[in-house]
């Protein structure tokens, strides 16, 4: 499994269970990597080892490979793919493109979802039905088997079953970021650089030499150890 794979998985799995009405709607590709599926909070779960592995998996996403995801207007997307194609093409490049609309492909949004169940666990083996001694006065009447007559009434089974409140999932949107400084909390459908109450610096940057993220308030570049601190 590689990058572009494992970032996709992901990503499915994230949005199955915090947002899954993104998974057939389109949303901008600023909120993937700014919000969906950061880099600063999954680059170990993914195995990433810098930013550059991280933006080329998205960057092949955006570029349609596999046809994981569909990008709209048409122009963004041939303009990804060609990046995508160059011999040493500039990962971040659909930054540019922030405003634009991504789309997953649902037929390989399935896909993800029929393998994660293959490998699910089995349910618990039920405990072993009773002998004849165990029976006792519930033993089955003439003509009826066991399990006819271990079948609950059917108002004591509808008494049994869960309620459609019980059992409907509830689509929560993720709790918003709050700003470092003041503690308010952020915007969550723009990209944000700086807080609109304190001003202080929310986003990190690229490194200028590496390209690795600087987040707020290092003073270091983690990859290179170039001075470049963000306040």
């Amino acid at each position: 499994m590689d990058d572009l794979e494992r970032l996709f998985r992901h990503l499915v799995h994230l949005l199955a269970e915090h947002q899954p009405n993104r998974l057939t709607a389109a949303f901008q590709l600023s909120e993937l990597y700014q919000s969906i599926i950061p880099y600063r909070t999954y680059k170990k779960k993914l195995g990433f080892e810098s930013n550059e592995d991280y933006e080329m998996a998205v960057l092949r996403l955006f570029a349609g490979e596999r046809d994981y995801a569909t990008v709209e207007p048409v122009e963004v997307r041939e303009q990804l793919v060609l990046e995508a194609q160059e011999t040493n093409p500039n990962p971040g490049a659909f930054r540019e493109f922030a405003a634009a609309r991504v789309k997953l492909n649902e037929k390989a949004v399935r896909s993800v979802q029929t393998a994660s169940r293959s490998f699910a666990p089995p349910p618990p083996v039920g405990e072993p039905a009773p002998n004849d001694e165990q029976w006792g006065q519930y033993a089955p009447p003439v003509g009826h088997t066991r399990e006819e007559t271990q079948r609950p009434p059917e108002s004591e089974a509808a008494q049994r079953a869960p309620s459609d409140a019980a059992t409907k999932p509830i689509d929560r949107p993720p709790p918003a970021p709050d700003c470092p400084g003041c503690h308010k909390p952020l915007p969550t459908h723009r990209r944000v650089q700086y807080c609109p109450f304190c001003g202080c610096q929310v986003a990190p940057v690229p490194c200028p030499v590496c390209g690795e993220e600087i987040e707020v308030g290092w003073r270091f570049c983690i990859t290179c150890g170039r001075d470049g601190s963000v306040e």
